[in-house]
């Protein structure tokens, strides 16, 4: 058995609790250093909210937990922290956050980063060997839906962002874009889309990610067999880092019209 396949991303998405998770990341992380105001809104205003939230699944029985979020503010109006954290009745939990956009003092270098930390008595993981050749190996496109391993697993993710914002097209006087809104349409904003010279037009950041991850799993069962659990403890690990240069020539990076 490869040790480092049984613990791939074959793994089983609960997607409660990720789209929870997902739903607060991804609008910060596509946003970028923007500040988007509607009529009466002013850049000092800080917005905070918390969600409760119960779901229940197969793996995970019933789960209760709450999400929370800060924006804005007058030091820093383009930053965003979340957090979430749940418990569940088969004593899985996760607990996750992020602080993004956050500027280094005055300077065009902004910061972000993510954590997520859990522990599943019954995470799932469709890969493994072949228990029957007569069928397709657990994970690939044909397989059965009971071909895959589960087992207690454990997760640590980390990932931390720098990324500088060049003094140049409609950022280069200043590296936070700030635009205002009227019922959610555009009425003003630094430009973007006029033109494809990075130059005069657009906003262009470069920008570094390190990246770590564990998992291990531990008293697996292969659903197939149902035999007794494997007392063994399987684990994979991987870190790195992520370079990329970023070009949006759009007018609104949150909602385009052109560009």
């Amino acid at each position: 058995m490869n040790k480092n396949n049984l613990l791939s991303l074959h793994s089983y998405i609960r997607p409660v609790p990720l789209l929870l998770v997902f739903s607060i990341i991804f609008p910060v992380q596509l946003s970028a250093q923007v500040v988007a105001l509607d009529r009466g809104q002013t850049i000092e205003e800080k917005r905070n909210g918390w969600l409760p939230y119960m779901f229940a699944t197969e793996s995970l029985g019933t789960a209760i937990g709450a999400g929370a979020f800060s924006t804005g503010g007058k030091r820093q109006p383009q930053s965003s922290l979340f957090g979430t954290a749940f418990i569940t009745s088969n004593e899985s939990a996760l607990i996750s956050g992020a602080w993004n956009n956050y500027q280094l003092g005055k300077s065009r270098f902004f910061i972000d980063s993510f954590f997520l930390v859990d522990h599943f008595t019954d995470q799932r993981f469709y890969a493994g060997p072949d228990i029957d050749p007569n069928n397709p190996r657990a994970g690939t496109n044909n397989s059965d839906s009971g071909a895959y391993v589960s087992g207690v697993s454990n997760e640590l993710t980390f990932t931390a962002a720098q990324k500088y914002r060049l003094p140049i097209g409609s950022i280069k006087d200043d590296p936070v874009s700030t635009y205002r809104l009227y019922q959610g349409l555009l009425e003003s904003g630094p430009k973007g889309g006029d033109s494809w010279n990075p130059m005069t037009s657009g906003q262009t950041t470069v920008a570094a990610k390190f990246f770590y991850t564990y998992r291990d799993l531990s008293d697996f069962v292969f659903n197939e067999t149902q035999a007794d659990p494997v007392e063994e403890q399987l684990f994979a690990k991987t870190n790195g880092l992520e370079f990329w240069l970023e070009y949006d020539n759009t007018d609104f990076p949150r909602n385009p019209t052109r560009g």
